[in-house]
């Protein structure tokens, strides 16, 4: 088995003309592999600096000297870089722009968030790029651009789209990624929230980076893994080998609407909503170290000079309810062997029959009465709590509901899952933070949030507990709605080297 990271001569495109029994050590991303131990998965932002307590959502680019990032942090974007000579897991190796937001925040509108980066011509010394960024108060695709030579500097320069343009009943915007077709076109997949508030993915086109891009797609549910799946979107897409590959974020659950973990799949052409998943519709990365309690998305990747891909994605810290983070992994390459048809993985590790998601039809409790609180401490939800017998080393729990809070724009909430779990043959109190909520003067807000809870105990029955606490603001206010309430779900892990359980501490 190789070891990480990628050694060359790993490459991404296969041989031409092989002969059978030729090996070949991929490094395309429809093959590579992440590591599932969470020590070779690096946390490259801090928090609490000026630009806030949380970032997340890296948008990244080469030139010839430095890896380049962009990241939500706050009301805008902002900027770090690392030389090429240096290794980009170390966090000490990034230098961050502190001065101000480099796009957004000020710059031409109130807030962007959720952006990609198109590079032209990728890790050229000049040059422009293209940053297409979320304008969550207008509800638009703004563009911008910058030279490679002042990568702090953006002018925007265009919008792409209008929520309007979107299916119908669409609340929001999410994520973009923009690509040039093989006919020139360029193709932007945009993330966006439909009437159930569930995040779905669409695509556009357009003749220009910097014109307005025309939907061409419905929804794409091609890309879901199975039935069980309720959205997908945060898109990174690329060609290779004749093909296209697309590494994005998906959830699953009854109640689902947010993503939990990362999948790829492979499409002939961008013509058509024609994706087949990859991986047995298992999941390329799955949340491992403790800052994924939450999720792992947004995934982007940066293929290094020397060969190595580095994979970036946002993880949630358990530690520190809200925080989310930027983590990058260095990705495996898997050999494979010509057999005179197809390309055969060599050392791939099989797809182990209990590797992933078992269910047993969910538990689902529900809201079933109006619920206000005021605690500042962690206190138990009224009628949230279970005691049930998860089948299987694992379970994850997913809660949606509609929150109203009390016109003040600062209040916020948290929400965790206490539980008991065998951790050295013995039982302990665990607590697991499903995140936080932000008051939004007053209007509803839609939410869901999800927990993975590692090590549960097998053969017994366990205590479940929602609690939460109000950690800044009034009260907090739940009013039930259709199908709102928590859902628990297990999950069997018997190939821990393909599904690790989550590392807390």
């Amino acid at each position: 088995m190789d070891s990480f990271p990628a050694k060359l001569p790993a490459t991404p495109t296969a041989p031409a003309n092989p002969v059978v029994g030729q090996e070949w050590l991929s490094s395309a991303m429809a093959d590579l592999r992440v590591s599932p131990n969470p020590a070779d998965r690096k946390v490259i932002t801090t928090v609490a600096g000026a630009d806030g307590d949380s970032n997340q959502e890296a948008a990244t680019w080469l030139d010839d000297t430095k890896f380049n990032m962009l990241y939500t942090a706050g009301n805008g974007l902002w900027y770090q870089s690392c030389p090429l000579t240096a290794d980009p897991t170390v966090l000490a190796n990034w230098t961050k722009y502190t001065t101000a937001a480099v796009v957004g925040s000020g710059n031409g509108v109130a807030q962007i968030n959720h952006a990609s980066v198109y590079d032209p011509n990728p890790g050229s010394a000049t040059g422009t790029v293209y940053c297409f960024g979320n304008d969550q108060v207008g509800n638009t695709i703004k563009v911008y651009t910058a030279s490679k030579t002042a990568p702090t500097v953006w002018t925007m320069v265009g919008q792409s789209m209008a929520l309007s343009a979107m299916p119908a009943g669409a609340l929001h915007f999410g994520n973009t990624f923009v690509v040039q077709d093989t006919d020139g076109t360029y193709v932007m997949f945009i993330e966006f929230q439909d009437s159930a508030s569930r995040w779905q993915l669409a695509q556009a086109t357009s003749a220009t980076l910097t014109g307005t891009f025309t939907r061409v797609t419905n929804t794409m549910t091609s890309i879901y893994p199975n039935s069980r799946w309720s959205m997908c979107g945060g898109a990174w897409v690329t060609r290779e080998n004749n093909q296209w590959t697309m590494v994005y974020h998906a959830g699953f659950g009854q109640l689902g609407n947010l993503p939990t973990e990362i999948f790829r799949a492979t499409a002939p052409s961008l013509k058509a909503d024609n994706w087949t998943v990859l991986d047995g519709g298992r999941q390329f990365i799955r949340r491992a170290g403790k800052y994924e309690i939450d999720q792992t998305a947004d995934f982007e990747a940066m293929h290094s000079p020397n060969g190595q891909v580095y994979a970036f994605w946002t993880g949630l810290d358990n530690r520190n309810p809200m925080r989310a983070r930027v983590v990058i992994s260095a990705l495996m390459p898997t050999r494979k062997r010509w057999d005179g048809n197809v390309w055969v993985p060599v050392d791939k590790p099989a797809i182990p029959a209990e590797g992933t998601r078992q269910y047993q039809p969910p538990v689902l409790k529900t809201l079933t009465a109006d619920f206000s609180g005021t605690a500042t401490t962690w206190t138990d939800v009224p009628n949230l709590s279970i005691v049930w017998a998860p089948n299987g080393t694992e379970f994850e729990v997913d809660f949606r509901g509609v929150f109203t809070p009390s016109g003040d724009s600062t209040t916020r909430y948290q929400f965790r899952v206490q539980t008991n779990a065998e951790v050295a043959g013995s039982l302990s109190v665990l607590n697991v933070n499903m995140g936080a909520i932000a008051g939004t003067n007053g209007a509803p807000v839609n939410v869901s949030m999800n927990a993975q809870i590692p090590r549960a105990q097998v053969g017994g029955y366990i205590p479940i507990k929602i609690q939460y606490q109000v950690t800044s603001g009034a009260t907090l206010n739940c009013r039930p709605v259709a199908q709102a309430g928590f859902e628990f779900a297990t999950m069997k892990c018997s190939l821990l080297d393909y599904q690790p359980s989550l590392t807390l501490a």
